[in-house]
């Protein structure tokens, strides 16, 4: 049996390829590129709990959880979640090379 039209597109255009809004050009985005970065820079801060932050940009807590994992909004360069610094890389050092 042939594939659908719309089984083809979505071979064709799959969220790994490109043809896809991602981001403020995705037609339901509640979030800009400028939102993203702040709420990076709060959960950098960690005085707001993802509740808190959540509230202020009217998003869910997952969605903060998600940027903060980088799930989402991951084509935006800035502020990387604690797992992705470079500052990881001191917990790697042995105490006793000091």
């Amino acid at each position: 049996m042939p594939l659908s039209r719309n089984s083809r597109r979505g071979l064709k255009y799959s969220p790994r390829k490109s043809g896809w809004n991602v981001g403020e050009a995705h037609g339901n985005s509640k979030l800009t590129v400028d939102d993203v970065l702040r709420i990076r820079q709060l959960i950098a801060e960690e005085e707001l709990s993802f509740a808190d932050i959540a509230k202020a940009f009217r998003v869910t807590t997952g969605t903060i959880s998600h940027i903060h994992t980088g799930r989402l909004w991951k084509h935006v360069p800035g502020l990387k979640s604690p797992e992705e610094s470079d500052l990881g890389v001191l917990d790697d050092a042995d105490p006793g090379d000091s």
